[in-house]
């Protein structure tokens, strides 16, 4: 879309409730979200987000939103946020590979 960032249906599902690809919205119960993120079961994750993604509405609150996204994904998923960071982790790419290093340390 001329260089926009966000497609027309991107900024549709940003903005209905329970449209695929729309994790921010408040609207969606604990339930639904289970239902999107996990519709297997449970299986070790790490949910790591970006504390300043230009993608992501300024009024989410990142630390909540990764807390729901990991428990939707069980007791066996994990959340951190890396603050400050931009979509792409731009600048803070060591302190992500280092969480994720992390994480796959402990799964193994």
């Amino acid at each position: 879309m001329g260089g926009a960032p966000i497609t027309a249906s991107r900024l549709l599902a940003l903005n209905m409730k329970s449209v695929d690809g729309n994790l921010f919205s408040s609207d969606i119960s604990d339930r639904e979200l289970e239902a999107i993120v996990c519709p297997t079961g449970a299986s070790p994750c790490l949910v790591l987000l970006s504390g300043s993604d230009q993608y992501v509405p300024p009024t989410v609150d990142m630390e909540l939103l990764a807390t729901r996204l990991a428990s939707a994904n069980g007791p066996t998923a994990t959340s951190r946020v890396v603050p400050g960071a931009r979509h792409a982790l731009d600048g803070m790419e060591e302190l992500g590979a280092e969480i994720i290093s992390g994480f796959v340390s402990n799964v193994i």
